[in-house]
């Protein structure tokens, strides 16, 4: 780990974890955290997963790191390939909006934009890295353990700052794959406390989500999706981490909530004019979901919120 951190030379982690004072008074409860993922390289949490993913494939001898994307995983991917002079080959749904498609490039990835869904172009990419000697960093497998390895270090650094939160404390999260949602759990695990979780997405657009809303395993199909601009990062009909994130859920007796965009929208308004702090909607529905079930959260507890870009 040492080698690669020296040669990108910028910290991955240990990310600001702030008090939301302004919150805190909008919304009469005595402690409100955020995590700013946004601290990191790229300005998402996804460098915390490519950090060991690209040190895997280099120290593993592999040609280079594919994976599909949808923005955010690519950029990061393809930063920390720059940096160690690595190939990188992205898989792109052709009916997204990119908006950080251009950075991409910049830092030399190839780009392939592929028919379908993001699960179909999690499929190319996988099937490329096959044929091409290409280190599969998708959400399945190998790539989804480094990851969730990588996720783990959120739980610890809001132990180290907070300590031993109370049984009323809750973290919330955004949710797509349920990668991040694991490996936050899996951390606080490993550190021997359990707070509550929020799972947060679009609303009737994620398997995950909608299972533990409901109470049984909700199964989708790719055109059961509604997808806007605003929620993209949050869609997913078939979650490589599903059984893991209900179990999360479960054990933690846990939130779940699907945001409207218009809900995503405010919660990112929000954060602007109360905090100060600029955020995607799909990050900032991590607030949305904490403001769903506000009533019935402990106001003396500790509540911290994930913004993961």
């Amino acid at each position: 780990m040492k080698a690669l951190k020296s040669q990108i030379n910028q910290k991955v982690g240990e990310t600001r974890l702030i008090r939301a004072t302004a919150l805190e008074k909008k919304f009469n409860f005595a402690s409100i955290y955020l995590k700013l993922e946004q601290d990191n390289p790229t300005h998402t949490h996804k460098d915390r997963a490519t950090y060991h993913i690209v040190n895997e494939a280099k120290r593993k001898g592999f040609k280079g790191v594919t994976i599909g994307t949808c923005g955010n995983f690519g950029v990061s991917i393809s930063y920390f390939c720059n940096r160690l002079q690595f190939k990188s080959h992205l898989f792109i749904p052709k009916s997204y909006e990119i908006p950080r498609l251009k950075e991409m490039k910049t830092y030399g990835a190839i780009v392939e934009f592929s028919n379908g869904t993001y699960e179909d172009a999690v499929d190319k990419s996988t099937e490329y890295s096959k044929i091409n000697g290409f280190f599969d960093a998708n959400p399945h497998g190998t790539g989804a353990q480094l990851a969730i390895t990588g996720y783990k270090d959120i739980a610890r650094e809001i132990y180290s700052t907070l300590g031993k939160t109370p049984s009323t404390s809750t973290i919330w999260v955004s949710v797509g794959n349920g990668t991040l949602l694991t490996g936050v759990h899996t951390g606080f695990l490993e550190l021997g406390i359990s707070p509550k979780l929020g799972a947060v997405s679009s609303r009737k657009n994620n398997a995950i989500t909608e299972s533990y809303i409901q109470g049984k395993k909700v199964k989708f199909k790719a055109s059961d999706l509604h997808e806007t601009s605003i929620n993209e990062p949050l869609l997913n009909w078939k979650p490589t981490q599903l059984e893991e994130s209900l179990s999360a859920l479960k054990n933690t007796d846990g939130y779940a909530y699907g945001a409207t965009d218009n809900e995503l929208i405010k919660a990112k308004t929000i954060l602007e004019r109360y905090e100060g702090i600029f955020t995607t909607p799909a990050s900032a529905s991590a607030l949305a979901g904490f403001v769903k079930y506000k009533n019935e959260l402990s106001k003396t507890g500790i509540h911290v919120i994930v913004l993961t870009s």
